[in-house]
């Protein structure tokens, strides 16, 4: 429902931005329709106080202020691709370079633009954006929607979309997670299922190969582990990313249905995430590079997605989108 914020309501590029809040008896979800961003996500810990656990700013300023994803949709391409260029059909598209020599997040994406929205309810929220043809560079408009639905200790994020031309779609939320509130998460517990990683070139993009994660057990999440527990050690991988920025290889389910991805414990609240998708992979990062006012590893994304750079790479899952189909997945946060 609407939340009369004045410190998130504003008119931007002929569009009013406005505050939206989620909530029941046991937890409450606050959102804006700029970016179709996750503001604040309120639990209780062990102790029964509320702990929100999505970090990020507490105004719109704060949000306008920065270039960084705190808790937004991303679209139309989440994560990178090579150099900004994208083949389709024969036919090459440029895209935006705003991540040393790569397109990350579709350029000037989503997360930059102000959502409409088009149903609510007390528990339930459907934003939609059309992405004109040619936006970033990227071929085909784009209608894209949105919809958060909050359950109990429940969150379902519904992504869809449908386009009138070829083109890609990568969408996600890009929520920063802390499960204490504040403070280092080196010391949260994590556990991904996962076999197998995908490993970066000096650019930041994927080098094609699949490593076996009990190869490489620095990157070994399927046994709970802390995240600061290797996080520091001597691997090329680590150093080359200041941390994790990985993609996981995630199970494979059944077509449409939610495979378990990830588990968050906080150290301190006790607060526990389980993290299910649809999708193939999640993405690790552990807040390697912040804004000035925020400490690096103050949090920890586990993005669900397709894999990074995929048009560049025919092994990976295809993520075009032709007229007439329809993109969509689910992610669904559940918190105990």
């Amino acid at each position: 429902m609407l939340s009369k914020r004045e410190d998130f309501q504003r008119v931007l590029n002929g569009r009013q931005v406005d505050f939206f809040v989620l909530q029941n008896s046991e937890m409450s979800v606050g959102l804006t329709n700029y970016g179709c961003r996750l503001v604040n996500i309120i639990v209780k810990g062990k102790d029964g106080k509320p702990v929100d656990v999505e970090i990020g700013y507490k105004t719109l300023d704060g949000y306008l202020s920065t270039d960084n994803c705190f808790g937004a949709i991303i679209g139309r391409y989440a994560n990178r691709i090579y150099k900004g260029d994208l083949k389709i059909d024969g036919i090459t598209y440029t895209l935006p370079i705003n991540n040393g020599i790569n397109c990350l997040h579709g350029g000037v994406g989503f997360d930059k633009k102000v959502f409409q929205v088009v149903a609510q309810s007390e528990n339930s929220i459907q934003l939609a954006l059309t992405d004109e043809d040619g936006s970033n560079g990227f071929p085909g408009t784009v209608e894209a929607k949105v919809t958060y639905t909050l359950t109990g200790k429940t969150l379902e994020m519904k992504f869809e979309a449908t386009t009138d031309k070829k083109t890609v779609i990568n969408m996600a939320n890009h929520s920063y997670l802390n499960m204490n509130g504040s403070g280092n998460i080196d010391g949260h517990v994590l556990q991904i299922q996962s076999d197998e990683y995908l490993p970066l070139t000096p650019e930041f993009v994927p080098t094609g190969e699949f490593v076996k994660v009990a190869e490489d057990k620095i990157f070994d999440f399927n046994e709970e582990k802390k995240i600061g527990q290797d996080i520091h050690k001597e691997h090329e991988q680590l150093k080359l990313a200041s941390g994790y920025d990985h993609c996981y290889v995630l199970k494979k389910q059944k077509c449409g249905e939610c495979g378990f991805a990830a588990k968050l414990v906080g150290d301190v609240s006790s607060i526990v995430l389980k993290v299910y998708t649809t999708q193939p992979g999640v993405q690790l990062y552990t807040d390697n590079f912040m804004p000035e006012n925020f400490e690096i590893r103050t949090a920890v994304c586990l993005e669900t997605q397709n894999y990074p750079d995929s048009p560049h790479h025919e092994e990976f899952p295809s993520v075009v989108l032709a007229p007439g189909a329809k993109y969509e997945h689910k992610c669904i946060h559940s918190f105990e």
